[in-house]
């Protein structure tokens, strides 16, 4: 990361070198707090994430993941994790960009339709969680 000012912004955000895999988890965390309240279903969604990323219980990546969890991020999160992805994108191919691009996407879907709909029926996505998805997707 060469953009000083970015890298200062993540650090008072709380990332740090333990806590780095943490951001890849940002729009996933986004996502589950668009309605204000993360249902079981989608924090259980984004600690599943975590552990394949290889975010292990009792790190300082979880902690920081876990703080997220219980209360609601700055925004700053968001627009912090937004500027590191444009600076990402300077030095990734097309292809790195669409597998990015893609796989992000797919993660935060699954978690904001891993809670809601009326006894399964209708859209699992609420529309605050669509604008945070629309939102995520300018971004990439």
């Amino acid at each position: 990361l060469n953009n000083d000012a970015l890298a200062e912004q993540l650090v008072d955000l709380g990332l740090r070198a333990e806590t780095w895999l943490a951001i890849a988890l940002v729009p996933l965390v986004e996502v589950a707090w668009a309605d204000r309240e993360i249902a079981s279903a989608e924090r259980k969604a984004i600690v599943k994430a975590a552990v394949e990323d290889g975010i292990a219980a009792g790190s300082e990546a979880r902690a920081l993941l876990d703080s997220w969890l219980m209360a609601r991020p700055n925004r700053r999160l968001r627009e912090a994790w937004k500027a590191y992805i444009a600076a990402v994108w300077q030095v990734l191919g097309d292809t790195e960009r669409e597998i990015l691009r893609q796989e992000t996407l797919e993660r935060a879907r699954s978690v904001a339709s891993a809670a809601g709909g009326i006894l399964g029926l209708g859209s699992k996505i609420s529309d605050v969680e669509e604008a945070v998805l629309t939102d995520l997707a300018a971004a990439l």
